[in-house]
């Protein structure tokens, strides 16, 4: 089962501001909380998502049990939308699409992902449980974080 999660935030500022933001790699770590011990572990990481781009990560979403993810970036579309997906990791499947979409008073930005658990029926039982939640704390967190950055 392929499940989905949607969060829209609106942010006051303009669109090369905040492009350049979200295309700047190492920014996912001011996006991710701190107890999942979240770590790019490439030397030489690209500074700017580009098509093909590889990110290695060490992650610890549950338990504390570190775990190897590795995304791609499939698709760029330079101030509109990214997409990465992970080539390697926890999920049977994980498509994260970002979008930026200007508007009167600011940058919509969305996050669209799509997921499947690994194990089938178990997998969509911890889904159910845990992995749903965590992912809505995640998103959480980043409208905190980004609503300092862009609208305080």
């Amino acid at each position: 089962m392929i499940h989905h999660f949607s969060n829209r935030q609106l942010l006051k500022s303009d669109l090369k501001t905040v492009w350049d933001f979200f295309s700047q790699t190492e920014n996912i770590l001011k996006l991710t909380p701190a107890e999942m011990h979240f770590k790019v572990v490439d030397s030489k990481l690209d500074k700017i998502v580009h098509e093909g781009q590889i990110i290695n990560y060490k992650v610890s979403p549950l338990f504390g049990i570190p775990l190897h993810w590795q995304t791609e970036i499939t698709e760029v579309r330079e101030q509109q939308y990214f997409i990465d997906v992970q080539n390697k990791g926890p999920f049977a499947l994980w498509k994260h699409q970002h979008v930026f979409t200007p508007t009167a008073t600011g940058i919509l930005m969305e996050d669209n992902v799509s997921y499947k658990m690994p194990l089938g029926s178990i997998g969509n039982l911890v889904n159910q449980l845990v992995v749903s939640h965590k992912i809505e704390a995640l998103f959480a967190y980043r409208t905190e974080v980004l609503d300092h950055l862009f609208n305080s």
